[in-house]
């Protein structure tokens, strides 16, 4: 899985992604890549509170019509781009029953519609509950955000009614705590009668608990320093599904840099993680999580720090084709179904990665063969 990489905490890109051509070729390539299984994107700046660095980077506060705009991109051209940062759009949870479950759906079918082919889903589109926990994004709309385990009581009342709405009941009524809906009917139902794939991140045992009972797919932060680690981790996750009778792909993330030779990629992952940081910014995203000089030792902030250039907490894995390959093998081994994984320059660096680093997962039996497009 592949999600362009996180620009909050860099002072600068490898290359200034806010050009026409650029996004005429990410779009277009993004809807036609078959070379990995899934796309997942990153989070809309239409509504992101941001990280409060120093330095801004305008075309990724602007929703997507003003993107599209600005750079005279075609409204299908625009319309791929979005598509393709996210497993034909991965979505955010933050929202109402009734505009995102039908919303989402919609984006799975589009193409059929316009007289194409196939849809441009087909499928493909995941839904990733966030149950919030950023109070700034909050207050921006007058919000005012639940006690934490209250807003997973209210993400449990969200994704049952989802499901309702996704399955074949018509005209049916919601009568939860928080919400109570009259006379549900949703149009059109998800893409090939299967419902889409839901994911979740929760840290806390209260946030994995609701993933295991409710997603598909769990996302869990490996150990940095074991293997081993990682691999109870995982182990743990699962067997806690299966106590449930249910089954779950337990997935990482993770920011690659992969070059032709390991000094190449020691050289630039120094230089994008570090040369080119936002402290700024990055000391931003640690005091929201109340991580601070005043709040924990000195260097468990400066190594907090770090991990938050390197991917905002995810894998460096940095190397060779070889070198990435086992790495990412090696994660496998350890039991994870799949990781989410960035780059620096996803233009760039997604052909390099395509052509050297997937062909060799293949040969080390931990990816299956491309599917058709």
């Amino acid at each position: 899985m592949h999600a362009p990489a996180h620009g909050d905490v860099w002072r600068q890109r490898a290359a200034d992604r806010a050009v026409r051509s650029e996004l005429l070729v990410r779009a277009r390539r993004d809807h036609r890549a078959g070379a990995l299984d899934r796309k997942l994107g990153g989070e809309s700046r239409a509504r992101s509170h941001g990280r409060r660095g120093r330095h801004r980077f305008p075309a990724a506060d602007r929703p997507l019509e003003g993107l599209r705009r600005q750079h005279r991109l075609s409204r299908r051209d625009a319309r791929d781009h979005q598509l393709g940062r996210g497993l034909a759009g991965i979505d955010q949870a933050h929202h109402g029953v009734r505009h995102r479950a039908r919303a989402a759906v919609q984006s799975d079918h589009r193409g059929e519609e316009d007289g194409h082919r196939r849809p441009y889903g087909a499928g493909r589109f995941g839904l990733n509950i966030v149950v919030g926990w950023n109070e700034g994004e909050f207050e921006m709309f007058g919000v005012e955000q639940r006690e934490h385990e209250a807003r997973y009581d209210y993400a449990q009342e969200w994704i049952d009614a989802v499901k309702l709405a996704w399955s074949d009941r018509e005209d049916f009524d919601f009568n939860g705590k928080f919400l109570k809906l009259k006379g549900i009917r949703a149009k059109p139902k998800p893409y090939g009668g299967a419902r889409p794939v839901i994911m979740n991140a929760g840290a806390s045992a209260t946030g994995q608990a609701f993933a295991i009972r409710n997603c598909d797919a769990f996302f869990v932060r490996p150990s940095r320093v074991s293997l081993d680690e990682t691999a109870q981790r995982v182990a743990t996750v699962k067997k806690a599904a299966r106590d449930l009778g249910r089954e779950i792909g337990v997935y990482t993330v993770g920011v690659i840099t992969c070059k032709p030779s390991q000094k190449e990629a020691q050289d630039y992952y120094q230089h994008w993680s570090v040369d080119l940081a936002d402290w700024t910014a990055v000391d931003g995203i640690l005091a929201i999580k109340n991580i601070t000089p005043q709040t924990v030792p000195m260097e468990e902030f400066n190594l907090k720090r770090r991990q938050y250039t390197e991917g905002m907490g995810g894998l460096s894995i940095v190397g060779d084709p070889d070198q990435v390959a086992k790495q990412l093998t090696d994660l496998a081994s350890a039991g994870l179904t799949g990781i989410a994984v960035s780059g620096v320059n996803y233009l760039e660096e997604l052909p390099f990665f395509c052509a050297e680093v997937l062909p060799r997962l293949h040969r080390l039996g931990a990816r299956a063969a491309p599917r058709a497009m």
